[in-house]
């Protein structure tokens, strides 16, 4: 109950799965609607799941008949805030996000359009290594080209990018 009444500043509920966050999260929001005047729409609400997500705000439109809160998962409002502002990072709106199915099944048919060597683990290996220090294709081809397959690799980078 502290939880849903605090209203100055943030709470952390931390807690195991179905132990009622969601339920708890949803009510401090009818808290803010109902008792202290709060609009829906100066509510945003972020979860994990899309379930917690749809879940509250069919609760919050029930409990409050207020229909203009915002409810959504992390990936949904960084997506959201990417399309709306990468331009500005140089980047075009118009992107694609793979799960790593995706990412899969492309680095696999660029591998054998690249190369008969069995190089499809390591690739997405040093991919996802690349990608995740903000390395570009060309920058990967300088650190590790001279290595064995980094040539390769800096290929299937590029065509994967």
């Amino acid at each position: 109950m502290l939880a849903v009444r605090h209203t100055e500043g943030g709470v952390l509920v931390s807690t195991g799965a179905g132990s009622g966050k969601t339920r708890v999260l949803t009510h401090r929001i009818v808290h803010l609607v109902a008792d202290k005047g709060v609009r829906g729409y100066n509510i945003l609400a972020v979860t994990f799941t899309n379930k917690a997500a749809s879940e509250m705000l069919e609760r919050l439109q029930t409990m409050t008949n207020d229909h203009t809160a915002t409810a959504m998962t992390f990936h949904s409002l960084c997506v959201r805030i990417l399309r709306r502002d990468c331009d500005k990072l140089g980047y075009s709106k118009n992107f694609s996000i793979y799960d790593e199915s995706d990412k899969e099944k492309v680095i696999k048919a660029i591998v054998k359009e690249i190369t008969e060597d069995d190089i499809y683990k390591e690739s997405i290996s040093a991919i996802s290594h690349a990608k995740n220090h903000g390395m570009s294709p060309s920058k990967y081809n300088t650190e590790f080209g001279d290595y064995n397959n980094g040539k390769i690799i800096a290929k299937i980078y590029q065509a994967y990018e």
